[in-house]
């Protein structure tokens, strides 16, 4: 199930079948509405760090089971959302890095 602040943004997931919640994701009801007490992994992509913090922390709180995943933008970020209960956090920031120093090694 994809959720997004945007029902626009969902529009394209609906198309191919994809379940679809519209609202905001630290919502304990909007997070019921997508099932995430039977998931068994949630995937968190949002703009601001700040708000994946507390999705984060929501999903947690709702499933104490499934593996939670979320892409950050900053690094320095991913110690708060590893403590708000993620189970894997990628940072922009440090994947950025990552891929520039390849470039340029290459």
């Amino acid at each position: 199930c994809v959720v997004d602040l945007n029902p626009l943004n969902l529009q394209a997931f609906s198309q191919l079948g994809v379940s679809t919640v519209a609202g905001n994701i630290e919502s304990p009801a909007v997070l019921s509405a997508a099932g995430v007490e039977r998931a068994e992994i949630a995937i968190v992509c949002v703009p601001a760090d700040e708000v994946a913090i507390r999705a984060t922390a929501a999903i947690r709180k709702a499933n104490r089971a499934t593996q939670i995943v979320v892409r950050c933008r900053y690094a320095h970020s991913t110690g708060v959302i590893t403590k708000a209960g993620a189970d894997h956090v990628f940072s922009e920031e440090a994947h950025t890095v990552i891929e520039l120093v390849k470039i340029v090694n290459s």
